[in-house]
């Protein structure tokens, strides 16, 4: 795919297919890229590349990935038009998809920004994920969350064979992480929900990269 418009603030965008991310244990989004931006005589204009990702059907967007000028270009800054010609002028970017563990329906949007810089060009667009595996299934039916609906506080409790600590994420329906932590070995945390807007999270626990259960929790004020 390649993207330039001569007028700047022109705003070029694609969509993925939805994924559904709701029994994975990890999931990264990465894509080849070639690109360099316009300079001359202390004349420089540059484009910008974004990601977004949106968990309600594409009411709330969350920007998962954004980069321009240096950070976005492969090639050194020229005054002519772009047209990559061999491999070192491409790169594969990365975006860890970790917010979005435990959803079924999320949508990716691509936005290319011009500052009537150069020439963009992507291609590779890919997401690669594995399965959570099968004996942690159990988890998420241990995996409770009192009260729910939670006003000023709730707690999470699980039961495992684990005896070690496990790690929390709390994130909003965008992908947006609102609470880190972790649950020590007494499989049993508190957390402060006054600071948390309205609304309906995902609470979902991890032994190192590898998601163990979630479930939704819905705040109310």
């Amino acid at each position: 795919m390649h993207f330039f418009y001569s007028n700047s603030g022109n705003v070029d965008e694609f969509y993925l297919k939805n994924i559904d991310l709701s029994n994975i244990a990890d999931a990264t989004l990465s894509f080849d890229l070639a690109y360099t931006y316009y300079k001359n005589t202390g004349v420089e204009y540059a484009d910008e590349l974004k990601v977004l990702a949106s968990a309600d059907c594409g009411t709330n967007w969350n920007t998962i990935y954004h980069k321009m000028k240096d950070e976005l270009a492969t090639v050194p800054a020229d005054d002519i038009e772009f047209i990559p010609v061999s491999s070192s002028q491409w790169r594969t970017d990365f975006v860890d998809l970790t917010s979005y563990l435990g959803y079924s329906d999320v949508m990716f949007r691509f936005e290319a920004i011009s500052g009537h810089g150069n020439n963009l060009y992507l291609d590779n667009l890919n997401i690669s994920a594995t399965t959570a595996i099968n004996e942690f299934n159990t988890l998420t039916e241990s995996l409770e969350i009192l009260p729910n609906p939670a006003n000023s506080f709730f707690t999470i409790s699980y039961h495992s064979l684990m005896e070690e600590p496990v790690s929390v994420i709390v994130s909003n329906l965008t992908g947006q992480i609102v609470y880190r932590g972790i649950i020590p070995s007494s499989h049993k945390t508190y957390l402060n929900a006054v600071d948390i807007p309205e609304g309906v999270y995902l609470v979902s626990v991890f032994n190192n990269t590898i998601l163990l259960g979630y479930e939704k929790v819905h705040v109310i004020h």
